[in-house]
Parts: structure tokens; C-alpha cells; sequence
């Protein structure tokens, strides 16, 4: 639970998820419009549909998105592009870094991890994740947000809700 989450953790996911990749791509810029390149930011499903007991991850990973658009009209006319590709639940699962919950959350979390572990049993595979990635830089004009899910047809709704629709890989 979010009340549980040290504040050690709460830095390293904002490093590692917000700081790291937006200093990167700005780094990247102005050889990115030099060599006409591409690059894909990669986000994750649960940012724009958060679950229990996830709250700073999905925080973070909601940054890049706005980032990653944000630069693509900034490229426009560059020749350059950049994509945010935001997987689901992919194989193997990254166990959350929170640490056991305290009483008041115990029971929300105990379904919460028996929904995830369902929800694990039917995941794609990472490779799925790399073919993604392998199709958006061979690409002409790849879109500006791909998401990568285990059932696609679930997404249909998404897009219903969202400001970017999703295209499916």
C-alpha cells in the first residue's frame, strides 16, 4: 500500500521510470533529428488503469506517455519519430517493491496478488514485448502509442476512455 512505500522506494521508481528515460531522449534529440532515428519509450497498461496497492509504479509510468507525445510533435517534420509502447502483464511478473502490507490492507492484497496471478497464468511473454519493439523500427510510420496485451479485444474499451487510442501489437 501506497502508506507502506518507503520513501527510498517511492526515488528509485521515479528515477528509474521518469528521470532516467526522459533524460535520455532529450540527450538523444538532437542526433536523433540528425539521423532522422527513431526511438520507443516503454510504458506499462496498468499507468492508465492503475490496480490496488501499485499506486507510486503506475505514478511513474504515467509520466512518459505525456513526455513521449509531447516530443513526438516536437520531432514533427524532422524526419525523426518516437513511440510509447505500453506492454500489459507480461511473463515473468515484477513482484511489487512495497513490502508486506499492514493489517488495514492485508486482505486487499491478498486478492489483489490471486487476481495478478491469474492474470500471470495467461500473460504473453516477453518475446511478444521484442517483436513489438522489432515491427514498431522496421515501421514506415509507426504509430504514437502501442500497447501489447494478452487479450486485444479488451482494449476496445480502453479506447473508448482514451485521449491516444491504442493500436495492438
Amino acid at each position: 500500500a501506497a502508506e507502506d512505500t518507503k520513501p527510498t522506494v517511492v526515488e528509485a521508481l521515479c528515477v528509474t521510470n521518469v528521470i532516467g528515460p526522459m533524460e535520455l531522449l532529450r540527450l538523444l534529440l538532437p542526433r536523433l533529428r540528425t539521423a532522422r532515428g527513431r526511438v520507443i519509450t516503454v510504458g506499462s497498461l496498468p499507468a492508465d488503469h492503475p490496480v490496488p496497492l501499485q499506486s507510486f509504479y503506475a505514478a511513474t509510468k504515467a509520466a512518459m506517455p505525456g513526455y513521449t507525445l509531447s516530443i513526438r510533435g516536437e520531432l514533427r517534420g524532422h524526419g525523426a519519430s518516437v513511440t510509447h509502447l505500453k506492454p500489459g502483464d507480461v511473463a515473468p511478473a515484477i513482484k511489487p517493491a512495497t513490502g508486506p502490507p499492514n493489517d488495514a490492507y492485508r486482505a486487499a492484497c491478498a486478492r489483489v496478488t490471486a487476481a495478478r496471478a491469474r492474470e500471470m497464468a495467461v500473460a504473453p511473454p516477453a518475446t511478444q514485448v521484442a517483436a513489438a519493439v522489432t515491427r514498431l523500427l522496421r515501421s514506415s510510420r509507426p504509430p504514437a502509442v502501442v500497447a501489447v496485451v494478452a487479450w486485444p479485444l479488451c482494449y476496445d474499451k480502453i479506447n473508448l476512455c482514451s485521449q491516444t487510442p491504442l493500436r495492438v501489437a
